[in-house]
């Protein structure tokens, strides 16, 4: 449930990039233009996600509302249905079958307030220096003409995205489909239905919630607690946690924990270290289950497998992403690189100081 809800949070702010008329075909002018243009279109729309990957095969529906930044998206998810409204301002998220709603304000995560157009500019953005784009022709999605848009990952090249393919129409200049890759996992959208005539009601945009549902705050779950380093295991209910020494090479600046409530129930120590006054690294520390080895999986599908204490980890340096993690005791462990100093061989030599806290 927790993976849908968030990859219908994600859609309900993606695939719209202006509209305008377009008469040249390069790839940059095609994004250029398109990027320049204002995000005035309105539709409603019927779109089929596909995730396959790791041994899973996923396909999901959804039904769409767009009228200018005001979006509602409705996914059907294990025999109940996730709505997420986007007034503009702040976006609701309700879980019908859990009787659960959610509020996000603006800039609490900035994400999931950009507009379509910054959302594919982000992405533009994430692979253009890593990445060869070409506009491989003008193709149908369901009887509309659009630009085929193909992005293939350089071989020398990291990044967390491998080939992309969109294609846009050509009058609306909406993301029609996308098919995305990362590693072995493909995700694949495609608009099976779409209506740019459409009559939107201004009842889309509200939310008539029962009477026994209170809309819970993003507020609610991000409170950070400065704690202790003595105070880690009880804080995560594990009395093997590990932590890396304070020592003047990497000296402790700040521990924090964070716990949100719910089934299931979430909480992470992060420790902030430092040398010579600057930061130096980040270790976060929280609890591995199913979920979070399966988002580990998709995130590091395509980069570089690293043995860390023993254990099969991952190495992540791409773009301003650097950081190892791994699992070991029931835990997940994560160390961020902040000095552009520090090399992965420094950072697994101080993994391998690891000890329990006392």
């Amino acid at each position: 449930m927790k993976k849908a809800i968030f990859a219908l949070i994600g859609l309900s702010s993606l695939f719209v990039v202006g509209c305008s008329n377009m008469n040249q075909y390069s790839p940059e002018q095609v994004f250029s233009n398109a990027l320049e243009t204002d995000n005035g279109t309105s539709y409603y729309g019927e779109m089929e996600m596909s995730i396959v990957g790791m041994g899973e095969n996923e396909t999901s529906f959804l039904k769409e509302w767009r009228q200018n930044e005001r979006s509602r998206v409705e996914m059907e998810v294990d025999g109940g249905r996730v709505i997420a409204i986007n007034d503009g301002k702040s976006l609701i998220v309700y879980e019908e079958k859990e009787k659960k709603a959610f509020s996000f304000e603006a800039g609490e995560i900035q994400e999931l307030h950009m507009n379509p157009k910054e959302q594919v500019e982000m992405l533009l953005e994430m692979i253009q220096d890593t990445h060869d784009i070409q506009n491989v022709g003008e193709e149908e999605v369901n009887g509309r003409s659009t630009f085929h848009m193909v992005a293939q990952k350089q071989k020398d090249k990291k990044s967390l995205y491998d080939d992309q393919e969109i294609w846009i129409d050509k009058e609306h200049w909406v993301v029609l489909k996308m098919n995305s890759a990362s590693g072995d996992v493909q995700i694949n959208t495609e608009y099976k239905k779409i209506d740019f005539n459409a009559k939107i009601d201004e009842s889309r945009f509200q939310l008539d919630l029962p009477e026994d549902v209170e809309i819970e705050s993003f507020d609610d779950f991000d409170e950070e607690e400065e704690i202790t380093l003595t105070d880690i295991p009880e804080k995560m209910n594990n009395p093997s946690v590990l932590h890396i020494p304070n020592t003047e090479e990497h000296e402790v600046d700040k521990i924090s924990f964070i716990e949100i409530e719910g089934d299931p129930s979430y909480q992470d120590v992060t420790i902030d270290y430092k040398r010579n006054g600057l930061p130096l690294m980040t270790l976060t520390i929280f609890t591995a289950d199913e979920e979070t080895e399966d988002t580990k999986d998709i995130f590091a599908a395509g980069f570089e497998k690293e043995t860390i204490r023993g254990e099969e980890g991952v190495y992540i340096d791409v773009e301003d992403l650097h950081f190892i993690s791994w699992s070991e005791g029931g835990l997940s462990y994560s160390i961020e690189i902040i000095d552009p100093n520090v090399t992965l061989d420094m950072v697994k030599q101080w993994a391998e100081e690891m000890e329990e806290i006392k």
